[in-house]
């Protein structure tokens, strides 16, 4: 995965499938989230290449080691969250069943 710093917080773009180095390559969807992109592939040389064109344009560029890291630290945190909020969900005590009060009459 390569990492870019995108001027724009959010968005996405999409890469037509193509032909890179004689390896194939299907249409490629990315994400940008709070300004970062990350490029994946699923190869390494069009990984690679995506991350190239993608600094060739306006706005892109490789993100700085200190921002790689303030990211992955942030993707540990929201990770760590999220896991707690499944913890306490499942630690929940069930809701008492329905009871249905039959009137006679």
């Amino acid at each position: 995965m390569i990492l870019l710093y995108c001027e724009g917080s959010h968005g996405s773009t999409v890469l037509p499938a193509s032909l890179i180095e004689g390896r194939s390559a299907q249409e490629r969807r990315y994400q940008v989230v709070e300004h970062f992109m990350e490029v994946e592939a699923g190869d390494e040389l069009v990984t690679g290449h995506d991350a190239e064109e993608l600094c060739g344009h306006p706005g892109f560029r490789l993100a700085t080691a200190e921002e790689q890291d303030a990211y992955a630290a942030s993707k540990k945190k929201s990770k760590s969250v999220r896991e707690r909020a499944g913890s306490a969900a499942s630690a929940a005590p069930a809701a008492a069943p329905a009871i249905e009060i039959a009137q006679g009459g």
